[in-house]
């Protein structure tokens, strides 16, 4: 079979066709596997986004955004928990974004997440699309940040009331009393109403002990436990005080106090403080004393000698025509409670009070016997209140009036033969055996019994008056003798006083006849040398001299 040829035309339009095939499969091949490797990208995990290209990517900003959220969010619970969508949207609220001044609304997400498990909401932060194409986020970004969720549960209202004793009372005499004792007591006898509800671990009662105020205060109060689940009312009654007494002994209740001023003698209260507090308080007084009012009695002593007038003084002097007054006294008696003195003029019963006798008023002269009293004067009555002790330095009175006092005294005479007299009078003699002139004094002084002044005693010496006129007259008729006596050889000063020794010798040796003898003899004797004894030598040295 021979072959037939084809047309020029149908071979270019062939070739056409040919061309344009192939050109369909090549282009087609490209999209396909391009598709393949997409699939292939996308099942790795990898990005299908195309790469940026590296410039474009510098030219974006950079921002640093910090994300703030609440510490912690506060729900109410009361009646029910709220939804996690709810919880989220709230945290979103108090959500803050730093470093990102730029950006819109557009370019950026916050989105929050709440488990349950933990109660934290997480709340994050991203670019969206727009704002991926003009920033990028630096490397000290924060983008989360997480908040605590806390529910509020309604808590169950109570009032509490506490009840206790409005006072209590301790005997101080059985014992110490201490703060844990009144305490530990108190707290026996305190009773809480309206906290039926409540454990033993949901409240405490305690109690707080003040000396001052001398009251004990308790208190209640929701333990840590008791506060997450309770709440106090409007009512509640969570403290209340109890008055505290602790009974003392009137030894310890009542003080007493002695204020002497100057010049005044020493005051002693020899009642003891029994007696004294039944005199001077009432029952009502010591009631107090003993449950802790602080009281003391007070005895204040003062001269008065220059501040009395003298008509006061001239009719307590013929109030006590036997006696001389010696000093004139306050004594007063004051009742201090607190801050306030109260004055007491005159008392339920007697009290006995000692003073000590002034020395300038003791009669230790010779042989002297002073007897001492008490002189009172009270609302114009005038009393003699006798010594009650023996001691002669002291003197020792009752009385229940507290006024104006004198000391008085009056004087006997005594025996001279015994006792602290004789002593006395012996211990006189020998004080004043030497003087200035160096023994030519001796015995007792007779201007120390002379009378002047005021306080001057009388001696209540017994000897006749005539003795010492005799002895006065023998020594004048002497005196005139001696005057008129020629030739004399007169008295030495070494004379005289060996004279003067052996007659205070030979008077220390007897009783008191001697003395009186050996005091007029050296009167005579002192007279007879200042007169002209002592110039009788004189001349007859004179005489043998030529």
């Amino acid at each position: 079979m021979s072959k037939k040829k084809g047309n020029p035309w149908q071979k270019a339009v062939a070739v056409i066709l040919s061309a344009v095939l192939c050109t369909g499969l090549i282009s087609g091949a490209a999209p396909v596997q391009a598709k393949a490797e997409e699939r292939s990208s996308a099942a790795s995990g990898a990005s299908v986004e195309p790469l940026e290209d590296k410039g474009e990517q510098d030219q974006k900003q950079e921002i640093t955004p910090i994300v703030h959220t609440p510490a912690e969010l506060e729900a109410d619970a009361t009646y029910a928990v709220p939804i996690p969508r709810e919880l989220e949207a709230e945290v979103l609220a108090g959500t803050t974004v730093e470093g990102i001044p730029g950006l819109n609304l557009s370019d950026y997400t916050l989105t929050a997440s709440y488990d349950p498990d933990t109660q934290i909401c997480t709340v994050s932060f991203a670019l969206t699309d727009p704002g991926k194409d003009r920033y990028v986020l630096g490397t000290a970004a924060k983008t989360t940040a997480k908040c605590k969720v806390r529910f509020r549960v309604a808590k169950k209202e109570i009032t509490p009331v506490i009840s206790i004793p409005e006072s209590m009372e301790f005997d101080a005499s059985k014992g110490v009393v201490t703060e844990q004792n009144i305490k530990a007591e108190l707290l026996k006898k305190v009773s809480v109403s309206g906290i039926d509800l409540l454990e033993k671990s949901d409240y405490l009662v305690d109690a707080v002990y003040d000396i001052k105020k001398g009251s004990c205060t308790v208190s209640f109060m929701l333990s840590s436990e008791g506060g997450e689940k309770y709440v106090l009312g409007e009512n509640a009654r969570t403290t209340a005080e109890c008055r505290i007494i602790i009974r003392r002994t009137l030894a310890d209740a009542v003080v007493t106090k002695i204020e002497k001023e100057a010049g005044a003698p020493d005051l002693k209260i020899v009642t003891g403080l029994p007696a004294l507090t039944d005199a001077v308080l009432s029952a009502a007084e010591k009631e107090a004393a003993q449950t802790g009012t602080e009281l003391s009695l007070v005895f204040r002593i003062r001269d008065i000698g220059n501040t009395l007038s003298s008509t006061d003084k001239a009719a307590l002097g013929q109030g006590v025509k036997d006696y001389q007054v010696g000093q004139y006294l306050d004594i007063s008696l004051f009742k201090v409670t607190g801050e306030k003195r109260s004055p007491v003029t005159k008392t339920a019963g007697k009290i006995r009070l000692t003073l000590t006798i002034p020395e300038r008023l003791t009669g230790n002269k010779k042989n002297i016997s002073r007897e001492f009293a008490l002189a009172r004067v009270h609302e114009g009555k005038i009393s003699v209140l006798q010594d009650l002790d023996t001691d002669s330095a002291t003197v020792t009175a009752d009385t229940d009036c507290f006024s104006v006092y004198a000391i008085v005294y009056k004087d006997a005479a005594g025996t001279g033969s015994t006792g602290d007299s004789e002593k006395s009078n012996k211990t006189d003699t020998k004080k004043k055996d030497t003087g200035k002139d160096g023994g030519e004094t001796a015995g007792d002084d007779p201007a120390s019994y002379s009378s002047g002044g005021e306080d001057a005693p009388d001696t209540g010496d017994q000897t006749p008056l005539e003795f010492y006129a005799t002895i006065a007259m023998i020594s004048g008729f002497t005196y005139v003798l001696l005057l008129f006596k020629k030739g004399s050889h007169g008295m030495s000063e070494e004379k005289k006083k060996e004279l003067v020794s052996q007659i205070i010798r030979w008077a220390c040796k007897g009783g008191q006849i001697r003395r009186i003898l050996a005091y007029a003899a050296i009167v005579l004797l002192l007279v007879y040398y200042h007169s002209i004894g002592r110039k009788a030598k004189v001349d007859w040295e004179e005489l043998t001299s030529k």
